[in-house]
């Protein structure tokens, strides 16, 4: 946790270790439960299922219909930013002028392929001014460490603070990992660029095929 402030340059106290990405949605849509929910999609299906078990009101916004001052009818806002599936990236601006425009709105952003996608600037800057954005980050997808489970939840520190934290969530092994991620993270990250480079050259061969259409995406996946 405190390896994780200093690397965001953030108060240890907004930060929460996650059991992977998925449990950070999970244990935000328990500290929001029965709220008002909206979820852009398309979208990673565990925000929704995260709403729906804490009694959620679900609706959906379409990731086509993006604008800067956009007013959520909601309590919540789910965004996954490189999205998945289809590597969409929402302008760091555009999440200021949402969390401006929506005071009384809880946006949680997803930054989980963060690292697999070139170009992509995180909105880890904005928790100093906008007090109700949330930022879910992920080092299973960057470090090929899925099995070891291991996400963080970046955030207001009374907001996180707020958070129902279960003992004994995070195992030792897991703890290790994360630690030395944090501590050599500059020498661990030279191999993304060669595969988001393959990842837009195979895009391009593939949008040459006349049976294929090609979604672009400056991602790893698209």
């Amino acid at each position: 946790k405190c390896n994780i402030a200093r690397f965001h340059h953030c108060p240890p106290q907004g930060v929460m270790v996650t059991n992977g990405s998925t449990e950070a949605f999970y244990f935000l849509a328990q500290l929001f439960a029965g709220c008002r929910s909206s979820i852009f999609t398309p979208s990673f299906a565990e925000y929704e299922d995260a709403c729906l078990a804490y009694g959620h009101d679900v609706s959906f916004v379409s990731n086509q219909d993006i604008h800067p001052k956009q007013i959520f009818d909601s309590d919540m806002v789910w965004l996954g930013n490189p999205n998945n599936p289809d590597g969409k990236v929402v302008d760091c601006e555009v999440i200021k002028s949402w969390c401006e425009c929506n005071p009384g709105t809880v946006l949680v952003v997803d930054e989980a392929y963060a690292q697999c996608c070139r170009g992509f600037h995180s909105a880890r800057l904005l928790l100093d001014t906008c007090p109700n954005l949330i930022l879910v980050q992920s080092l299973t997808k960057s470090f090929s460490i899925p099995g070891i489970r291991l996400g963080y939840i970046l955030g207001n520190a009374s907001l996180v603070q707020k958070i129902v934290k279960i003992p004994w969530r995070i195992n030792s092994l897991a703890l290790a990992v994360g630690n030395y991620i944090v501590e050599n993270h500059e020498a661990l990250t030279t191999f993304i660029e060669p595969i988001i480079s393959t990842s837009l050259q195979l895009q391009k061969q593939l949008e040459a095929i006349d049976e294929l259409t090609i979604y672009p995406s400056a991602c790893n996946f698209f």
